[in-house]
């Protein structure tokens, strides 16, 4: 009981009985072909039984079916035809019902995919709901192994499904016929297949949990090979190919060690019922000769041995039904997994919706510490951006530049302090409408295999071709977009491998002005730019004063130089802050790093 309602309660429930119970309304459809399958297997052994008691000559075929005397051409039939006439029923039988079985399976194989493809469904959802922290947490093989759970269990276990209810109504009408035909030896026959089933859950116990590992070691083997794949330059560069080989090697192997395990379990299940079968035949033949009467016992021994054997085999492949079923045991749990709510974070939807962004930004006291365990990424960080200013953050690796950009994009939300917009905790607007103020340049700017126009489409979905040419422009894109084969239809290749790095840094950030952002955020925008194209970036970021908020982080400090306002952190704290003048005056951290940088900017010129 304390199970069923745990199951009423999970996630996978809700997909497979559907929407108001939609999905089981049409299994429920397919028992009707199955009930009929059924029925069919008892008329052909029916069929059968009469056909061997023609030669017996207790008692005519008319007498045991008495409504065969209103038909004069059955009445007229020789001994020899009417066993020919019963055995060609027996086998019409057998033929109608396989194709009312085929027609259930095709009935069960269309609800299996509407069901398999809701659940693929929702665990995309699931995972586009998780928080940005939370889905970090995860990674990208095992995102992608989430997804294609579904696809090696859901059909499997319908289908396993329709599979179960055909022999077990099938069993249940065989067991019919044999008590008909002996009580004393059917009670025998059902004592003797009930234990063996008993037995046999001993081997679904343990082809689930080797099912379980061997869905964790392919998960696993999955996480390493995407891991490997986007790692491929490092790879190469640190001459790392054997290692990283051996790794995975070794991985294949535990892979296909639990693969093996998995099979040898999974093929007992059906050697072990064969063994079952023919044990089950002789002792039908044994007993038969003891509770069978001496009449009519040649006809109903051989029908009962038919039937028996008919039954053992069902038995036999309700259970081989029920082991395949077990073998998937670990991806329905994954899926279970990954569509559980209690241990998730998701995305804020609901909020305000922020219509405008009139006044300005203020960080008042904001703290983050990733891990929750008091080691600060950003501490006590209090900073009033005006509109359409012109922020710069400065300072080491580490000292919680990228940490506040995320902050401000709403990645993280703080630990303590707020951020306000307006004078309004951000966190009161609807996460989107905020986002849609928004044109972010990040560092590493991941960029699709798609065309250079679908790229920068991707930050405004609803952009004309004359938009998205003049955001090329004013990111300094537009030439080298001209110089490919195909121009703005050049696809770019995974994770854009065919451009260079300034290049994709350019494209970026084409795809953040497409938007027309009411805030700019750059995070090393400009990293990766040559010299000629940092100018000229600058140059545009200039035309933008006064007319957007621009806040960036920047190493080249050339680029911030004519920012309203330099914030210098160190451990996430802001140790100095003013305008470029003012700072150099001051000849304290910002002072270093600009005469620093133009020591080494002297350098390379002499070299």
């Amino acid at each position: 009981m304390l199970f069923w309602k745990k199951w009423k309660l999970s996630p996978l429930w809700e997909i497979f009985v559907g929407e108001r119970y939609r999905n089981v309304y049409f299994f429920c459809l397919t028992l009707i072909p199955n009930f009929f399958a059924a029925l069919l297997e008892g008329f052909s052994f029916g069929f059968l039984l009469l056909a061997l008691s023609t030669f017996t000559g207790e008692k005519r075929i008319q007498d045991i079916l008495p409504f065969l005397n209103h038909f004069p051409f059955f009445i007229s039939l020789s001994t020899k035809q009417i066993f020919l006439f019963l055995v060609l029923g027996a086998v019409v039988s057998q033929i109608i019902r396989s194709i009312v079985v085929y027609l259930s399976q095709y009935l069960m194989i269309h609800l299996s995919l509407r069901i398999q493809v809701e659940a693929q469904k929702k665990v995309y959802r699931q995972i586009f709901r998780l928080s940005f922290p939370c889905v970090s947490l995860y990674k990208v093989g095992d995102l992608s192994k989430y997804v294609e759970a579904p696809v090696y269990c859901i059909g499997q276990v319908c289908v396993a499904a329709n599979n179960s209810v055909v022999h077990l109504m099938t069993m249940v009408i065989n067991l019919g016929v044999m008590m008909a035909l002996n009580v004393s030896l059917t009670i025998v026959c059902i004592i003797f297949f009930s234990v063996s089933i008993f037995f046999q859950k001993y081997l679904f116990k343990k082809i689930a949990e080797i099912s379980l590992k061997f869905s964790n070691w392919v998960v696993d083997f999955s996480k390493r090979t995407v891991q490997n794949l986007h790692g491929m330059r490092q790879i190469h560069v640190f001459a790392r190919q054997k290692s990283v080989l051996q790794k995975m090697e070794n991985t294949n192997i535990e892979v296909a060690k639990a693969s093996l395990k998995l099979s040898l379990w999974n093929n007992l299940v059906p050697s072990l019922n064969e063994v079952l079968s023919v044990f089950a035949l002789g002792m039908v033949l044994i007993l038969g000769c003891i509770f069978l009467d001496s009449k009519n016992f040649l006809p109903v021994l051989l029908t009962y041995l038919t039937i028996s054997y008919r039954l053992a085999i069902r038995i036999r492949e309700f259970l081989g039904t029920l082991g395949s079923t077990i073998s998937v045991f670990g991806y329905l749990v994954r899926t279970e997994e990954i569509l559980q709510d209690s241990d998730k974070e998701f995305c804020s939807t609901s909020g305000e919706k922020l219509v405008e962004f009139a006044q300005h930004i203020e960080f008042r006291n904001v703290s983050l510490s990733y891990l929750k365990n008091h080691v600060f990424a950003v501490k006590n960080f209090s900073c009033f951006v005006p509109k359409n200013a012109v922020i710069a953050l400065v300072g080491s690796s580490g000292a919680g530049k990228s940490s506040i950009m995320d902050l401000l994009v709403r990645l993280y939300e703080p630990t303590s302090g707020m951020i306000l917009v307006d004078g309004q905790d951000i966190r009161k607007f609807e996460l989107s409408s905020w986002r849609e103020k928004l044109g972010v340049v990040s560092q590493d700017s991941f960029i699709f295999n798609e065309t250079i126009e679908e790229n920068i489409r991707f930050g405004k979905l609803e952009a004309s071709h004359d938009e998205i040419i003049q955001a090329a422009k004013m990111a300094h894109a537009h030439d080298f977009i001209m110089r490919l084969p195909e121009g703005y239809q050049s696809i770019v290749g995974e994770k854009g491998y065919r451009l260079s790095g300034g290049e994709r840094q350019r494209l970026s950030l084409a795809r953040a002005l497409v938007r027309d952002p009411e805030i700019l955020i750059l995070d090393e925008a400009t990293s990766n730019l040559d010299s000629h194209s940092e100018k000229i970036i600058q140059d545009a970021l200039g035309d933008f004063k006064t007319k957007k908020t621009i806040i960036l982080v920047a190493h080249r400090l050339s680029t911030i130089a004519k920012a309203d306002q330099i914030l210098v952190l160190e451990k996430g704290q802001i140790v100095e802050s003013g305008f470029h003048d003012e700072l150099m005056h001051k000849k304290g951290h910002y002072a270093s790093f600009w005469n620093m940088q133009s020591h080494e900017k002297k350098e390379v010129t002499v070299s």
